[in-house]
């Protein structure tokens, strides 16, 4: 069947899926906004300046030009201003808590900056992993050199600082969950995964976007949350994050199907005799009087991989509709690959930064309370052209607790987000919290 689509411009920083590609796919935006391409809106300060709470932004004559009360907006915005002309620092009460290019990062744990450190990666990650809720910042204050993060329980690179060997840690993308299946060439008891099967709980979720008092204080144009599992293949490589997308940009109240295919966000219409068109929601929320979305639905998501496309298959158990969706392979990776990949459940909200790599902590935006039910995975099955297809598969149980298919999984960006896995009447579950909010 042929694919209609809509390629979606959405600015990617990097090609990694939602889990690996910006976040699942926060991203980055080339435009400026006036605020940012002038000297910076002044902001009147008051008397007694050194003892104002605020953070107060300087330019290198010492003029004020931002004043806010999220310290995240302060560096964000100092580093947009800064330049080797025009060196801004930030002021909280009398302590300069950064200074644009001065040879030392930056850390914050909480909202609360707490020191200095060298400028050294390893150092500034090692320090990160030993204390919680934390943030280093770079020298121009132009991105976080590293997160705190939690590991899931049985995680093979639990404790571990190195990035290279723990797929998925990226500083861009806002805070996430993710949680990945074993690999060939990383694990020796590897099995592939071709196909994954769970129950989306969304009765309980409590979702916002992004809010602020001033919008002077709105340091991003977009949050993009995303619910997804991905497909990977290595030796051709290829990922294609297979999941929903919720964003004001694709209509508030709204999750709809998205692929984003090696860095290209797809909107899918439905195959065949499907129901709806591209674009249109597979499952809905709508706002109560305190400004937090909820919703009624219950999905049954189904995904697997073809020698030739990437297919997803969703029930909405609530309303009774049914959609199926795929997005052809533009590589060969599938045709070689499609029989040992390895596989991921993830829950994001990025952010769609502009001229910066940071990211504001204290957004408003929530995403939480969201249940995986009962999530399996299956090896490849040739020639299956439906999820019925692994109907009587062997299944394999894909959570912490069990060491047949899962690998590791972790929080990263814990001052924001966390997970709990558990198991109740419905079965076993992990369920993911996010909330860019004042703890």
């Amino acid at each position: 069947m042929k694919l209609t689509a809509k390629i979606w411009t959405l600015f990617l920083a990097a090609a990694l899926a939602f889990g690996l590609s910006a976040c699942g796919g926060g991203g980055t935006s080339g435009e400026s906004s006036k605020e940012d391409s002038e000297s910076g809106s002044s902001s009147e300060s008051s008397e007694g300046e050194a003892m104002n709470s605020n953070y107060l932004v300087y330019n290198a004559k010492g003029e004020l030009i931002f004043e806010t009360e999220n310290i995240f907006a302060a560096y964000i915005k100092a580093g947009k201003l800064g330049t080797n002309g025009n060196k801004t620092y930030v002021m909280h009460g009398d302590e300069e808590i950064f200074s644009w290019g001065k040879k030392q990062y930056y850390k914050i744990v909480g909202s609360e900056f707490v020191g200095t450190m060298e400028v050294d990666d390893t150092a500034a990650r090692n320090w990160a992993r030993a204390t919680k809720d934390s943030y280093v910042v770079d020298q121009k204050a132009q991105e976080y050199i590293a997160l705190g993060r939690i590991d899931m329980d049985n995680s093979k690179f639990a404790g571990m600082n190195s990035d290279a060997v723990t797929q998925g840690i990226e500083y861009f993308s806002g805070s996430y969950n993710y949680m990945f299946s074993k690999r060939k060439g990383l694990d020796s008891d590897y099995i592939s995964s071709s196909y994954v099967e769970f129950t989306l709980d969304m009765t309980k979720m409590e979702f916002r976007y992004p809010t602020y008092e001033k919008e002077a204080d709105m340091m991003e144009p977009n949050w993009n949350a995303y619910i997804f599992t991905n497909f990977f293949t290595n030796s051709p490589w290829s990922s294609c994050d297979i999941g929903l997308i919720a964003s004001a940009e694709v209509g508030k109240g709204n999750w709809k199907p998205v692929f984003n295919l090696n860095g290209t966000m797809i909107t899918p219409a439905p195959d065949g005799e499907g129901e709806g068109e591209a674009g249109d929601a597979v499952a809905t929320m709508t706002e109560d009087e305190e400004g937090v979305w909820r919703s009624e639905d219950v999905l049954k998501f189904r995904a697997y991989a073809t020698r030739k496309a990437y297919c997803m298959e969703i029930e909405n158990l609530t309303t009774g509709k049914s959609y199926t969706f795929h997005a052809d392979c533009n590589t060969d990776a599938l045709e070689q690959k499609a029989h040992e990949p390895y596989t991921m459940i993830a829950a994001s909200y990025c952010p769609v930064v502009q001229n910066t790599q940071m990211w504001d902590a204290r957004s408003g935006a929530m995403f939480r309370y969201i249940r995986f039910y009962n999530i399996k995975t299956a090896e490849f099955i040739e020639g299956a052209t439906c999820a019925d297809d692994y109907s009587d598969a062997k299944k394999y149980d894909f959570m912490p607790s069990d060491e047949s298919i899962y690998s590791y999984g972790f929080a990263q960006g814990d001052d924001n987000c966390d997970f709990k896995t558990g198991t109740d009447e419905k079965g076993s579950y992990l369920e993911s919290n996010i909330y860019y909010l004042e703890n």
